[in-house]
C-alpha cells in the first residue's frame, strides 16, 4: 500500500504541473523522495542542507516567464522548520511552493520518540493551507490524490504561495520501484481566472452535456449559467438556493430529486458530462446518481466543494461563461429531460390538494408573489428541493454550510431584516 499511495502523490502532483522535487535527504522521507526520483516526468535535486535546498526551489519556481509551482521533500523533525525562511519569503513575493514534509506516525507523536516534533501547521499564517495526509490505506488514495491536486491548485492561485503536505510514514519506509517507475506527463498549468478559460471552453463542447447550479451561487450567477445554457440548448439543474428555480425557461429543472429516483430514467438521462457551479446540491438522489458520471466543478481551491473527491477542478467563475460564444447542441438531450419532467409535473397533480402533506406545505408557498423565505435544516430544505416548482419568485435562503439546526429563526431575522427601518 505504501507503494500506491507514493506514487498517487507524486504522479498527481506531477499531473497537477509539478515539474521539480527538491529532496533534503532524510531516512523517513525515503518513500517521497524515491518516488520523485523515480517518476519519470519528474527532475529532483539533491541539496544536503534544508535552507539553502529550500531558496533553491525558491529560484526554481521562476526558472520559466511563468511561475511553476515547486515540491520540496524533507525528513520529520527540525528538518522542516530550516525551510521556515523560505516559506516565509514563498508567502510574502507569492511564488508557489509545495512543502511535503515526512512525519512519524501519529502513535509516535507527543511519546518522546526521536525526531518527532509537532509539525501540523508548522508554517503557521505563512502558508496557503497545512494538509495533515492519514497513514496508507486504500481507502484514503482518493482524498491523497485531491490533496495533491488541490495543494497545486492553491499554490497558484491569486495570491500564490506556498502549501504544505504533512505526510506521516510508517516503517518500512521502501516502496517497491517498478509502479513508481510510470506516471503521467507534467501537467498544464491553469489559466488566470479571468477571461476566457481553456480548461472550460474544452468541456463545454460536450455532446451530452449539462450544468448543475449549486447552493452558495449568487442569483446573478445562476442568471449567467441559465443565459448560455439557453443560447446552447443546454438543460440545467438548479438547487433552490442557487436561487436559478426563479427562472420560468423549460430548459431549467427543478423535480430531479424525483425522477432520479426512478432507475431507468436516471440510466436514460445519463449525461457524458457535468458542469457544476456552486456547493453540492441538496438532492441526495442527485448525489448518489453523479458520484460515477465526469464532473467539471467551476470554483475556487480555497472552498473546494466535491465531498466524492472524483471531480475535475476548474479554477474559475461563472462570470466567465460571459466570454464563451455559445456551442450549439443536440436538442435530443434537452428532450429527455423535458420529457421527465413532465411526468413529475403530471404526477404531482394527482396530489390530494386537501392533504396536509409536504407537497402542498410546499405549494402553498409558490402563492407568494415576493418576498424571502429562510427554509431550516434537516427535512425541510429536502422537502422544497423536491417540491419547488420553477418560476418561484421568492429569495431562498438557509444556512447550508455546517448544515446544522440552531440558530435557524435568528439566521432568518438577521437576513430580512430592513435597514431602510434603522
Amino acid at each position: 500500500m505504501l507503494t500506491k499511495w507514493m506514487h498517487t502523490l507524486i504522479d498527481t502532483l506531477v499531473a497537477s504541473g509539478v515539474r521539480d522535487f527538491v529532496i533534503s535527504p532524510g531516512s523517513r522521507s525515503t518513500p517521497l523522495a524515491i518516488a520523485a526520483f523515480l517518476h519519470p516526468s519528474s527532475r529532483t535535486h539533491v541539496l544536503v542542507d534544508e535552507r539553502s535546498a529550500s531558496f533553491f526551489a525558491l529560484g526554481l519556481t521562476r526558472t520559466e516567464e511563468r511561475v511553476r509551482p515547486v515540491a520540496l521533500i524533507c525528513t520529520s523533525g527540525t528538518a522542516a522548520t530550516n525551510y521556515y525562511s523560505a516559506v516565509t519569503e514563498a508567502n510574502i513575493f507569492e511564488l508557489p511552493l509545495i512543502v511535503l514534509t515526512a512525519d512519524r506516525p501519529h502513535e509516535l507523536r507527543n511519546v518522546g520518540a526521536p525526531q518527532a516534533i509537532d509539525q501540523i501547521g508548522l508554517y503557521g499564517k505563512q502558508v496557503r493551507h497545512a494538509f495533515d495526509l492519514p497513514l496508507a490505506e486504500e481507502a484514503s488514495l482518493p482524498y491523497v490524490a485531491h490533496v495533491a491536486q488541490r495543494a497545486t491548485l492553491l499554490s497558484l492561485t491569486e495570491p500564490a504561495g506556498p502549501v504544505q503536505i504533512n505526510v506521516p510514514l510508517r516503517e518500512p519506509l521502501v516502496p517497491e520501484l517498478d509502479l513508481l517507475r510510470t506516471g503521467r506527463p507534467v501537467g498544464v498549468l491553469p489559466e488566470p481566472t479571468s477571461g476566457v478559460n481553456n480548461a472550460l471552453t474544452i468541456v463545454l463542447q460536450k455532446e451530452r452535456l449539462l450544468f448543475v447550479l449549486g447552493p452558495q451561487l449568487a442569483a446573478a450567477d445562476s442568471q449567467i449559467v441559465i443565459s448560455y445554457a439557453k443560447q446552447a440548448g443546454i438543460p440545467v439543474l438548479a438547487d433552490p438556493l442557487s436561487q436559478g428555480r426563479q427562472s420560468h425557461d423549460d430548459h431549467v429543472f427543478a423535480y430531479y430529486d424525483t425522477w432520479l429516483k426512478h432507475p431507468a430514467t436516471a440510466q436514460h438521462v445519463r449525461p457524458d458530462r457535468i458542469i457544476r457551479f456552486g456547493a453540492m446540491p441538496t438532492s441526495k438522489p442527485y448525489l448518489l446518481w453523479s458520484r460515477d458520471i465526469p464532473t467539471t466543478v467551476v470554483g475556487h481551491p480555497g472552498n473546494w466543494r466535491d465531498p466524492q473527491l472524483h471531480s475535475d477542478f476548474v479554477i474559475g467563475h461563472a462570470r466567465q461563461l460571459e466570454h464563451h460564444e455559445p456551442v450549439p447542441h443536440d436538442p435530443t438531450y434537452l428532450n429527455l429531460l423535458q420529457q421527465a419532467e413532465r411526468r413529475v409535473t403530471d404526477a404531482f397533480t394527482t396530489i390530494d390538494q386537501e392533504e396536509m402533506t409536504e407537497y402542498n406545505v410546499v405549494r402553498a408557498l409558490t402563492t407568494l408573489q415576493e418576498g424571502s423565505l429562510f427554509v431550516s435544516n434537516s427535512m425541510p430544505i429536502r422537502d422544497i428541493d423536491t417540491f419547488l416548482p420553477t418560476g418561484t419568485p421568492l429569495r431562498l435562503l438557509a444556512n447550508r454550510g455546517a448544515n446544522g439546526i440552531d440558530g435557524i429563526l435568528s439566521s432568518a431575522l438577521g437576513a430580512t431584516f430592513d435597514a431602510k427601518n434603522r
